[in-house]
């Protein structure tokens, strides 16, 4: 039997991989005590971990021929003591035999290391024998062919678990990471990952007998409209959400996806992923996991590792600002039962679906999710949002998407500038950018730049410093960053591996100077310093929160500076229906909005500038690239028979919709309305 081919119970299949791994890894030698299934993993628990440190090539074919990943790990003795009290003091006696105790360890452990690593942390964990190193240079402490990790380990006794240290320091990322060292977590985590692994590593009946199933897409939300974006796609024997937003801005009607309908049963979920952390992919999370009905959602939650931390610093940053009636879960409840992929990683995340993620180059982390349905039946991929600029000259923060599907018959794609018109460039959104601020410079006034926490605040503070590396901006002009973006810049550096080569380059040579402090100013969310940018005469660029003009500092920068004609207010992303964002564009020029918890008029007399090119969307000629390239593939496995469009205005998601009928050669080309749901075969 192929060991990638799964039968019988999920008991018979860890028998069968039992016997593979312990004809490659002697049990007695390897003092290795049991073998289980962690979700999409193997655990092999053990008392002597050092001795795996000879066995490192032969773990790494047997996880290939497996196709799973294989964790070593030393057995929680709390929960054997609550079952066998002399059996766990044993395996403690023989564990402490052969590790070194903590103090020891990390001596070792600087010895083994060079000090160009940078180590800034160690941090031993008993339950699960792992030691977590932070290092600035996590490449240096792993060594060439994972030789340092491997000393470690033969040395210490204690299983190296390497993490980057944040360049520009990151409370959220340091918040995650103790989140998932705690006792607590741990179990809730260990207990989820067992059930999903005893409920996916069994042979789907269909595909045992060789009967056709059936592969389904329900729209839940974000079709004909942007926003609150959910799709369920279904099969004879799975159930996978796919986002789970919200719309910003819409009434409390409109707000989440249809979820109370007959084919939804929460319970009935297998799993949820996520393509990135927006929330209008993401934000129902809260409401999904607050028990608002008798029904309870217990599986898991997938996403990029970026994505994650993105997550838990929006959605803390939107119940800090929410004013909703609706119940709300803490982040931590979505914390833990997230389980992270990286991009080009396989898992089996039901009996009969394996996914992927692919790089979606629309925000840090952000992927399109490929489905490869039953053993070769079918393949379909979600875009979620992307870009697929791959014209620009002026080096760009993320990489265009990166389609790499090895088969494909369907695709659901976002359109949200699917219209005729809707082409920009890059490259002439910076000179623009350029030219307003030294406008502004010249006028001594203000550039207010309302943006996303992630994504195009990311993106302005990156083109801002090209201008002002190329001298084509003055220098002496203060750029000020509030809200939460200081915070999810951090996060970006945190993850050089998700960036373009340019920028992955700068940061290992620069580190945080990439967005230096003495450049860009973190207002931090302070409003004794936001009123002392406010009041400071002189030119400045201000990038703030929120990118729609729903809430945050920006209405307060509004108040103050509206009046002025000397400032200048700057959209550079999208605006959707219904937010103040829209309406400002749509040409309002008197607005109501919140100040000190009262509702104040403002008569806006600055000027209002729209800059087209820094979407992380892709545009009418990007989607129509990103579509021929992959029908140029019809010979390499891309089949296309079915297009789904979606997340768009009605006349833009029809406009491009007729583009593919005309141009790709599918046999559909639909365009539901939510509640609708399509059968792809």
């Amino acid at each position: 039997m192929s060991m990638n081919i799964r039968a019988g119970t999920a008991r018979d299949y860890l028998e069968s991989i039992s016997k593979e791994i312990y004809s490659v890894l002697p049990k007695d030698i390897l003092n290795i005590v049991d073998l289980d299934l962690f979700g999409a993993e193997v655990v092999i628990y053990t008392l002597s971990p050092g001795k795996f440190a000879d066995y490192y090539d032969k773990i790494r074919e047997l996880a290939k021929k497996l196709k799973k990943r294989i964790t070593i790990r030393t057995p929680n003795l709390e929960e054997i003591a609550r079952k066998n009290a002399e059996e766990a003091k044993r395996f403690e006696e023989i564990i402490n035999k052969n590790r070194r105790p903590p103090s020891e360890a990390e001596k070792v452990i600087k010895e083994i290391i060079p000090e160009e690593a940078g180590i800034k942390k160690i941090v031993f964990d008993k339950t699960s024998g792992r030691v977590y190193i932070e290092a600035v240079k996590p490449g240096v402490v792993i060594g060439k062919g994972h030789t340092n990790k491997i000393k470690i380990l033969k040395e210490t006794g204690w299983i190296p678990e390497i993490k980057r240290y944040p360049p520009i320091p990151s409370p959220i990322i340091w918040e995650i990471r103790e989140f998932y060292m705690d006792r607590g977590v741990d179990d809730f985590r260990t207990k989820m990952l067992k059930r999903i692994a005893y409920k996916i590593n069994i042979q789907s009946t269909w595909m045992i007998t060789g009967q056709k199933t059936w592969v389904r897409i329900t729209a839940l939300g974000g079709y004909q409209e942007v926003g609150r974006n959910c799709h369920l796609l279904t099969t004879k024997d799975s159930r996978v959400l796919v986002d789970c937003g919200i719309s910003l801005g819409a009434s409390p009607r409109d707000m989440f996806p249809e979820l109370k309908i007959p084919e939804f049963n929460l319970e009935e979920i297998d799993a949820i992923v996520l393509t990135h952390a927006h929330l209008d992919h993401t934000g129902a999370l809260l409401y999904l996991l607050s028990g608002y009905s008798e029904h309870k959602y217990d599986g898991p939650i997938y996403c990029t590792e970026p994505t994650r931390d993105l997550l838990y610093l929006l959605l803390e940053d939107y119940i800090s600002l929410s004013r909703d009636p609706f119940p709300q879960a803490r982040p931590e409840e979505i914390l833990k039962r997230v389980i992270t992929v990286d991009y080009g990683t396989t898992l089996d995340i039901t009996p009969d679906i394996r996914m992927t993620f692919y790089n979606a180059g629309h925000i840090l982390g952000s992927a399109m999710v490929h489905f490869h349905i039953g053993e070769g039946f079918y393949n379909v991929a979600f875009t979620g949002d992307f870009k697929y600029d791959k014209k620009s000259r002026i080096p760009r923060l993320l990489p265009p998407a990166d389609p790499a599907f090895p088969r494909l018959e369907a695709l659901v794609m976002e359109a949200t500038y699917g219209g005729k018109r809707d082409t920009a460039s890059f490259d002439d959104a910076v000179n623009k950018l350029g030219d307003i601020i030294r406008t502004a410079y010249r006028k001594r006034g203000k550039v207010i730049i309302p943006a996303f926490v992630v994504g195009r605040s990311q993106d302005v503070m990156f083109a801002i410093r090209y201008l002002r590396d190329n001298k084509l901006i003055p220098e002496d002009i203060p750029i000020y960053i509030d809200g939460s973006i200081w915070e999810a810049t951090a996060i970006h550096t945190s993850y050089p591996e998700y960036l373009s080569k340019y920028v992955r380059d700068l940061i290992y040579e620069e580190g945080e100077k990439i967005f230096d402090k003495d450049v860009f100013i973190n207002v931090g969310k302070d409003k004794n310093k936001r009123l002392d940018v406010i009041s400071e005469s002189g030119p400045a660029v201000i990038i703030t929160t929120s990118g729609m003009l729903n809430g945050g500092p920006v209405l307060e920068y509004l108040y103050y500076l509206g009046r002025d004609e000397n400032n200048i207010l700057v959209f550079v992303g999208y605006q959707a229906e219904g937010t103040l964002g829209r309406r400002i564009q749509d040409g309002a020029r008197t607005i109501t909005i919140p100040i000190d918890g009262k509702l104040t008029t403002v008569d806006l007399r600055l000027d209002i500038e729209t800059v087209e090119g820094f979407s992380g969307h892709a545009y009418r000629d990007q989607l129509e690239n990103f579509l021929l390239d992959l029908n140029a593939r019809r010979n390499l496995g891309i089949k296309l028979q079915n297009v789904i469009v979606h997340h768009g205005e009605p006349k833009k998601i029809e406009s491009i919709a007729k583009w593919v009928e005309r141009n790709i050669r599918v046999k559909n080309v639909r365009t539901p309305d939510n509640l609708e749901t399509v059968r792809l075969i």
